[in-house]
């Protein structure tokens, strides 16, 4: 009879045993997890690698365009610090594909043929590093189907300009500081959005031309307007953004007020009241930059026909100014104002269109028990007084 020691088996079947063992689970996923640590290496050391230098270099290519497109699906901020002074046609075309808006604000010159390339891309296209444009590369950006920043672009040829007012989204051209009339009235023939915040003055011939574009118009570097130049911008018949104005002459304002739009002026932080009689004759919305405002300013305002009146800086509010504002017949914004009197409150209780009063902090139960009643009324309740805050809830208010 054959003796087995199960302490001690025989050499061959030890053997076996060791082979069968690297079939094992264990040994396989380390075996895989091996392969994918060198396979990973290697494709790091041949193919990814060699990219990243090139994009530190700020050469972008097509296969780095590729991983830059995959990566940015992901996560768009991971190649946001490198700075790409060199795109290819080829990476153009990728780029083109990315869903997202492209920030290339480091390219200095672009040629015609990544410009086509590019123009495919629809969303926002920055090219603010471009400090040199063709009229031929010009004319294929007219092309693009989303806003177009061109802010790196310190003067304008007449062709170009041409060029560029057949764009039809919005075009920024803020690094501008001086506009030629020829400019003016080839920018002049644009349909939509156009921005030109880098202006410190302009000329009422500009003016003029500059007035008979149909879409919004930013001139928020200007800090002052002749009375020429107002009259001129009063025919401009789009939106009018004049957030850089400190002051506001009568008879400015009497001009402005032909403008169709809205208008904008975020850092005019007093006007007189004989500044306000022209401005609430205003037919279109009102952004106003005022930190005081006098009851008889107030009652000019509210006159407007705007359906929108923006206070977004007022703190404080007089109640006779209150009482004056609650006549207004559109949404009346006041986004910075913390504290209502109980008569102001009582003033704007009655008042018909949207009332904002975002951040109010100050306010009595019988100012509550007044605003309870308004239709719309937009009141953040968890910044209020306990007992303010119920009375409005339970009118309904949230």
């Amino acid at each position: 009879m054959e003796y087995s020691d199960p302490m001690n088996p025989p050499a061959d079947n030890l053997e076996q045993t060791e082979k069968a063992s690297w079939k094992q689970p264990k040994y396989l996923v380390a075996m895989t997890l091996l392969l994918l640590v060198f396979g990973g290496l290697f494709f790091y050391m041949v193919t990814l690698k060699p990219i990243l230098q090139e994009m530190e270099q700020g050469v972008l290519t097509q296969t780095g365009a590729r991983l830059v497109v995959l990566t940015k699906s992901i996560d768009p901020v991971m190649f946001s610090d490198y700075q790409f002074t060199t795109v290819t046609e080829s990476a153009a075309m990728v780029l083109s594909q990315y869903d997202g808006n492209l920030q290339l604000t480091s390219l200095k010159n672009l040629s015609k043929e990544v410009a086509t390339a590019l123009i495919r891309h629809q969303g926002q296209l920055n090219l603010s590093g471009v400090t040199e444009l063709s009229q031929e590369v010009a004319q294929e950006l007219s092309q693009h189907d989303g806003s177009l920043t061109l802010d790196g672009l310190k003067e304008l040829s007449e062709e170009v300009a041409k060029a560029l007012s057949q764009q039809d989204e919005m075009l920024y051209l803020d690094g501008l500081t001086h506009l030629p009339d020829a400019v003016a009235a080839a920018l002049g023939q644009r349909q939509h959005y156009l921005s030109l915040e880098g202006l410190k003055s302009l000329s009422p011939s500009a003016a003029r031309a500059l007035a008979q574009q149909q879409g919004p118009l930013r001139l928020n570097g200007l800090t002052s307007l002749s009375d020429e130049t107002a009259e001129a911008l009063g025919s401009h018949q789009g939106d009018l953004y004049l957030n850089g104005l400190t002051r506001l002459s009568e008879s400015a304002a009497k001009s402005l007020i032909q403008n169709k739009g809205a208008l904008a002026f975020y850092s005019l932080k007093h006007m007189s009241d004989e500044a306000a009689v022209w401005i609430g004759q205003h037919q279109g919305t009102l952004h106003l930059g005022l930190t005081t405002l006098t009851g008889a300013a107030a009652n000019s305002l509210s006159q407007s026909t705007g359906r929108w009146l923006y206070l977004s800086f007022l703190k404080d509010l007089p109640d006779d100014a209150a009482k004056a504002l609650s006549q207004y017949q559109g949404s009346l914004m006041l986004p910075s104002l913390t504290r209502i009197s109980d008569e102001a409150a009582v003033a704007f209780s009655g008042q018909p269109g949207h009332l904002f009063l975002s951040d109010v902090t100050t306010l009595s139960d019988r100012g509550a028990a007044a605003l309870r009643d308004h239709n719309d009324l937009y009141i953040s309740l968890q910044d209020l007084p306990a007992s303010a805050a119920e009375i409005l809830r339970q009118a309904g208010h949230k």
